[in-house]
C-alpha cells in the first residue's frame, strides 16, 4: 500500500499534531502490553515498534507513558524498542516502569530505560491526569 504524502503533510499540519504549549492538557499515554493489538504477536510486535518511532518522529505532546504488564518487555535489556524510547525520553517525556510488573517479568537489573514506580504511584499519575490515552 502507498501512502499519500499529501494526504499525511495535511494530517501533520491539523491542529491535533500541533506543537505542544503551556495550556496543552496533561496526557498520559499507558501501554499495557508489549504489542498492538491481539489476535497476531508478531505483526503486534512490529506494530508496536512501529508506533514508538512514529512518536519520536511528532513533536513532544505525551507528558509521560506508563509502562504496565508485559509493556515492561519495552524497557528491558535486548527490547527492540529501547532505541525509540530513549528518543523519546531525550524529548523529555517521563518512562515510568510499573516495579510488580518488572518484578514478575524479571527484576530491576534488567531495565534499560525508565524509572521504576510503585502502584500507587502510577494511580496517582492515572487519576490526576487531564488525559490518558490506553493502548
Amino acid at each position: 500500500m502507498e501512502i499519500n504524502k499529501d494526504l499525511e503533510r495535511e494530517t501533520l499540519l491539523s491542529p491535533i499534531f500541533s506543537e505542544l504549549n503551556e495550556n496543552a492538557p496533561q496526557i498520559l499515554l499507558m501501554l499495557t502490553a508489549d504489542t498492538l493489538g491481539s489476535e497476531n504477536t508478531e505483526l503486534g510486535k512490529k506494530l508496536m515498534h512501529s508506533f514508538l518511532f512514529s512518536i519520536t518522529e511528532m513533536p513532544p505532546r505525551i507528558h509521560n507513558i506508563i509502562l504496565v504488564n508485559g509493556a515492561v518487555k519495552l524497557a528491558m535489556k535486548g527490547s527492540k524498542a529501547i532505541e525509540p524510547l530513549n528518543v523519546i525520553s531525550d524529548s523529555k517525556v517521563g518512562i515510568i516502569v510499573c516495579e510488580e510488573s518488572l518484578h514478575y517479568y524479571g527484576n530491576i537489573s534488567m531495565l534499560e530505560i525508565g524509572r521504576p514506580v510503585s502502584m500507587y504511584t502510577i494511580a496517582d499519575m492515572l487519576l490526576t491526569a487531564e488525559r490518558v490515552i490506553t493502548l
